[in-house]
Parts: C-alpha cells; structure tokens; sequence
C-alpha cells in the first residue's frame, strides 16, 4: 500500500513524514491513528527529499504486533519481577526493585526498538516525489472515459 506523505523533517538516516488519515484507514486498525487525524513516523529513503516536500511512502509489509509486544510487555515484566523479588524484604525493598525492574524494561524496550527499526521492511520506505498534475492528468483521463 503506498500514501502520500508530507516531510515534517529529516534526522540523520531517517526521513519522519506525516500521514493523514484517509478513507482507506476506516477500521485498518494497521496503525496508531486512533482518533488523530495525522501521525509523524520514520521512513527509510533512497530519495533525496527536503522538508515540507510531498512524497509518496510505501507502507511496511510486515507486521510490527511483535515489536510492538515486546515494546509494552518487557517493562510491565521487569517491574512486577522486581515487586515479587522485593517480597523477601520490606515495603522500601519492594518499591526500590520494582523501580529498578521498570527502568530497566524501559532501557530494553528502547533496544528493542532501535534493533527493529533496523529490520528490512519495518519502516515506511520513501519511494518517490508525490507530483500533482500527473495525478490530476490520470483523473481527467478517467472522467473522460466515462463521457
């Protein structure tokens, strides 16, 4: 699936576009638009590009539930692993691990995530320059077919 996307800027090897939700996001569940009506995320290019430009981005084929999984699941892990360690000792004890746990899983979930946005197919990848008047062209061309 292929979207035309707005550079909103570009940091170091990744280009992050903006998508607009469209007609075609209606009950997808793909991505986290939830009720907002655009999300900036990284794209992978092989096209220069410049901020403020539209492109259009290929969609990522594979899906990202496992990434996302561990992203959520490893903290939340850490942190009740911690509690039930701290249970040997007091309430102090307890709380003191169960922080420890929750820092931890959040500096593996941010590895996690780094590690996966390095994966082929994860990322949208920038395939080209968005230019209006061919798709303008093409739309004339169809409604002419039908007179």
């Amino acid at each position: 699936m292929t979207d035309v996307c707005t550079v909103k800027k570009i940091k170091g090897k990744l280009v992050y576009i903006e998508l607009t939700r469209g007609e075609k996001c209606e009950g997808c569940q793909v991505c986290a638009f939830n009720k907002r009506e655009s999300l900036v995320v990284p794209a992978v290019s092989n096209v220069e590009v410049h901020p403020g430009e539209t492109v259009i981005a290929e969609m990522p084929t594979e899906s990202v539930g496992v990434g996302s999984l561990l992203i959520y699941a490893v903290p939340l892990l850490l942190t009740v692993v911690g509690a039930l360690i701290g249970l040997v000792g007091g309430l102090w004890l307890q709380v003191g691990l169960a922080a420890a746990g929750l820092g931890l899983g959040f500096l593996s979930a941010w590895l996690i995530d780094r590690a996966y946005r390095r994966r082929e197919g994860v990322l949208p990848r920038i395939v080209g320059h968005y230019k209006q008047e061919q798709v303008q062209s093409t739309t004339d061309t169809d409604e002419n077919k039908g007179e």
